[in-house]
């Protein structure tokens, strides 16, 4: 009996201790999409046990998972690295995005109907809503969004897995490279997305996808010069 209970406590202890890790992750992540550490920064263990209350076990397995995610880049003696996102690095995840996006665009159409139309529409509606703030984070925040949204309807998980791990790059290099871009031109609008709903509402899904194509490879040329 006694090693029954000892099994269950081992058992809650895991819980709780993964429950903090997760709790940790995404801490840590937010704050690197956010912006709030600039690429090349190094995370040393013994500061994020403080700023995140967290043992030096969690801490180790979430930079360790960040690692594996091609996020942080372990120096041995000397901390984390957030790593370098590079235009080369850019081009190759907006062809990737372009596979991904268009794969799923002609596999979510079929069976898209007035409830995913107005979903798309009152997001976009919202990207018009703020189409002149100046916050950077909003307007990657509400396009990322749209993208995920108009995956999603794929009803395949790989796609929206792969989609979603994209963005987060995608999130990344915004931070390190657009808001000097976006400081210059401080506007943007939601044409391409307004047409991209009228063309799949009128039928038109070839037309569609030339202009996701063409929305997603703007991404790279606002940020690559």
């Amino acid at each position: 009996m006694f090693s029954d209970i000892s099994y269950i406590r081992e058992e809650q202890d895991s819980v709780e201790r993964i429950s903090v890790k997760d709790r940790v992750y995404e801490e840590v992540l937010a704050h690197i999409l956010n912006g709030d550490y600039p690429a090349n920064t190094i995370l040393n263990e013994k500061d994020l046990i403080e700023k995140y209350s967290a043992s030096k076990t969690t801490v180790r397995e979430v930079l360790v998972q960040l690692c594996s995610q091609g996020i942080l880049k372990n120096i041995p003696r000397y901390g984390y690295q957030l790593e370098m996102i590079h235009p080369t690095q850019i081009r190759e995840l907006v062809e990737f995005r372009k596979t991904i996006e268009l794969a799923a665009l002609e596999a979510a159409y079929p069976h898209m109907g007035e409830n995913e139309y107005k979903q798309l529409i009152a997001l976009n509606e919202e990207s018009v809503i703020h189409k002149d703030d100046l916050d950077v984070k909003i307007h990657w925040t509400l396009n990322n969004q749209f993208h995920q949204l108009l995956c999603s309807f794929s009803n395949n998980s790989f796609y929206k897995k792969a989609l979603a791990d994209a963005m987060i790059f995608s999130i990344r290099a915004s931070n390190q490279y657009y808001c000097n871009v976006w400081n210059q031109k401080r506007k943007t609008d939601a044409r391409n997305h307004v047409n991209l709903i009228d063309s799949l509402m009128t039928g038109d899904l070839e037309k569609a996808k030339n202009i996701l194509r063409d929305d997603i490879e703007e991404y790279m040329h606002e940020i690559i010069f």
